[in-house]
């Protein structure tokens, strides 16, 4: 069974291997191949061979295809600053932002990352699972209301809609090219995000039932990535939005803790990311022990190692290929 085989699997929790691992490489995967985040995602070509020359190093078991809060905003019209090579760019104008007339599939970066996408999945496809990544419609419609200047007025409730409608036709384009899974993040939120889903619960609800009735339609595996949420609150998540998976941030999770989420996945038959802390080797392997201990005991088929949010772009290479190597069971090369 290869990398693509186990991620599909984990996705039904009915993964019998070893959990796959799923980090976050984005802007490093520019730094390894030494192209400025600019010039990576302006062509689909560079895009592409980034992503694959980082994975030839790397060996991960996917690929994730972008991790940028402003990638929907700019398709929006907003104007953005680059600063530096690896950094990831800011809004620089929120005026031009356009919830009417704007798609997402045509304009800013998202055509080239589709592109790349295709590209990716040509050739890397069979044998690694490939991920796409969106904002979440959460911390999609908070970041418009709160920033941008409409030329009209709209209800929250719209803006949802709206933002909500974008997402949509960017879960189709995924799903046409073929991705293996979407990670819609609301990480982006943090601690905030549960509070902020009840208290606009029919708006956002029915976004997510858009979405994942999509995801299901393309046979594409669905994710929501948290951060710092209660257990007890991420069971609710599950049932109330109806994903294949969450993705963990943020959380020091303990045996206790990793009882509950065997429990919730066994029962919902839910993959379930541990974050990995991969900013320093020696917590990194420490919290990997952790994991180790409890899915040898208990082989819960839908857990899966990721990163604790992205992997820094400044990391030691050698840290997440440690890493990487001890997943796998193989020598590093």
């Amino acid at each position: 069974m290869n990398s693509r085989d186990a991620f599909r699997r984990t996705m039904q929790a009915a993964n019998t291997g070893r959990p796959v691992f799923v980090p976050i490489v984005y802007r490093l995967a520019a730094r390894i191949e030494q192209t400025p985040l600019l010039d990576m995602v302006s062509d689909p070509t560079s895009y592409a061979n980034v992503l694959e020359g980082a994975y030839k190093l790397l060996k991960q078991d996917a690929i994730i295809t972008n991790f940028d809060p402003t990638l929907e905003v700019e398709s929006l019209g907003c104007q953005l600053d680059w600063r530096k090579d690896y950094d990831l760019p800011v809004v620089a104008d929120w005026a031009t932002c356009d919830l009417a007339t704007t798609g997402v599939d045509s304009s800013g970066r998202i055509p080239v990352l589709l592109e790349a996408t295709k590209r990716l999945i040509q050739t890397r496809g069979r044998e690694v699972a490939i991920i796409g990544v969106m904002t979440g419609p959460c911390s999609l419609a908070t970041n418009i209301a709160e920033h941008a200047e409409l030329d009209k007025k709209y209800s929250f409730e719209k803006i949802v809609s709206q933002a909500g409608g974008q997402l949509t036709r960017f879960t189709r384009n995924l799903g046409e090219v073929k991705v293996d899974a979407i990670i819609v993040r609301e990480d982006l939120l943090a601690e905030k995000y549960y509070g902020e889903l009840l208290a606009h619960e029919k708006a956002y609800t029915a976004v997510y039932a858009t979405l994942f009735n999509l995801t299901r339609f393309y046979n594409v595996a669905g994710l929501v990535m948290v951060k710092g949420q209660k257990l007890e609150d991420l069971a609710a998540l599950s049932q109330k939005l109806g994903p294949n998976g969450l993705a963990l941030s943020g959380q020091k999770l303990n045996e206790v803790d990793l009882t509950f989420l065997k429990e919730l996945s066994a029962s919902r038959k839910l993959a379930i990311g541990l974050p990995l802390p991969l900013t320093g080797r020696d917590e990194a392997n420490d919290r990997l022990q952790i994991y180790e201990d409890f899915i040898s005991k208990f082989n819960p088929g839908g857990f899966f190692y990721t990163s604790d949010g992205e992997v820094p772009p400044d990391i030691p290479l050698g840290t997440i290929r440690d890493i990487t190597s001890r997943i796998k069971g193989v020598p590093e090369s």
